[in-house]
């Protein structure tokens, strides 16, 4: 054992050297020479109490905060390769600096068992719903998982999973996003208003919607009614997949009259600097604002929109199938958590008999200027 030794431009720094198995260990620069004899203790107790590998090794068992920064690294490098959405990375990181470090970050993940895990997902479930707790279980599985061969063991996948049908959405009406939209008119962002009837009526993620630019856009496209309606492409989704996603007659006049009072922007929601989209943390507070404006719970998210798109689509008549399509859902089982029908639904679909079930109607509320915009008037 001995303590190295160095001269910088800012004065001389010490470190801890030892040799074990023939690899040589180091500690940190230090600019005191006693905080490298620190150092140097610290290693001869490791070594005399058996701990050495699982402290300073090769095979060093990492705190949880080190094994973020790795996990998160990993996933950087799947967003760089197109294998992952950078929404799921922006996600994963909320996650862990929200919750997860300051939970686990100082504990070295051997430290970390079933029932701390267990602990985490019943305190967290006293604050968010149980299918958002799930979210953080997976995140943080994914992080033992990088350790998998180190650890030989994941105590996350002890821990039982919320239902993911539990009541933890909640899908808005056409009537509430009326009392929105009326709202959303008086807030002081440019784009809340039509971003909350655009997240309603495509059923599009808002970072879609603000990545969106001009040249994605056909104003020209028609269905197979021959109705002139639009059509937006979205080339990377959270499912890594393009969407074509048809437009709305209300949607694409509203687009219309956005892009007309933006002039040459490049982007449907640009930034203040018109250099690039909207920054999604400001749409996001505009639209608690306009939540608390309308009196409604503050629980509520700008995401719910899309529940309530999905679910009047379906009251219309839409197959789940072609639902799920517009979604960019991989399963059914996906799609499902987007339905939110009433015993009232119900009802209503049994006053239908044979040949009086109610066709597939992607519009809301078309008024006398809708149909003459579809039509191409």
């Amino acid at each position: 054992m001995t303590i190295e030794s160095k001269q910088t431009k800012s004065g001389a720094r010490y470190r801890a050297r030892v040799m074990v198995e023939g690899r040589l260990t180091t500690g940190s620069w230090h600019q005191e020479q006693k905080l490298a004899r620190r150092d140097e203790d610290e290693i001869y107790g490791a070594l005399r109490s058996g701990s050495f590998h699982r402290t300073h090794g090769r095979d060093r068992i990492p705190t949880f905060a080190e094994a973020a920064v790795h996990y998160v690294d990993e996933c950087q490098r799947k967003v760089d390769q197109r294998k992952e959405s950078a929404r799921t990375l922006y996600d994963k990181r909320c996650q862990l600096n929200k919750e997860l470090i300051p939970r686990f970050g100082d504990f070295m993940l051997d430290e970390i068992d079933a029932w701390k895990v267990e602990s985490f997902r019943r305190d967290l479930h006293k604050r968010v719903s149980g299918p958002r707790v799930n979210r953080y279980l997976s995140t943080l599985s994914g992080v033992f998982k990088l350790y998998s061969k180190l650890l030989g063991t994941n105590p996350v996948r002890a821990v039982d999973r919320y239902e993911e049908t539990e009541d933890g959405y909640y899908a808005f009406t056409e009537e509430e996003l009326q009392i929105l939209l009326a709202h959303a008119a008086q807030d002081s962002n440019p784009h809340i208003e039509v971003i909350l009837l655009s997240a309603f009526d495509t059923l599009l993620r808002i970072r879609n919607l603000l990545d969106l630019r001009r040249d994605q856009i056909d104003w020209r496209w028609r269905d197979s009614n021959g109705t002139l309606r639009g059509l937006a492409h979205v080339p990377w989704t959270k499912s890594k997949k393009a969407l074509d996603v048809p437009l709305s007659l209300r949607v694409r006049r509203v687009w219309q009259q956005h892009f007309r009072a933006l002039g040459e922007s490049e982007w449907l929601f640009p930034n203040v600097s018109n250099t690039g989209p909207a920054d999604y943390g400001s749409i996001r507070d505009a639209s608690k604002r306009v939540l608390k404006a309308a009196g409604m719970p503050e629980t509520l998210r700008i995401h719910d929109l899309r529940h309530g798109g999905a679910t009047e689509l379906i009251r219309r008549g839409a197959r789940r199938a072609t639902v799920q399509a517009l979604l960019g859902n991989k399963t059914r089982v996906m799609t499902d958590r987007y339905i939110h029908l009433t015993e009232d639904d119900a009802a209503q679909a049994l006053t239908h008999g044979p040949g009086e079930k109610p066709g597939f109607v992607i519009d809301f509320v078309i008024d006398d200027e809708d149909r003459a915009a579809g039509e191409g008037k």
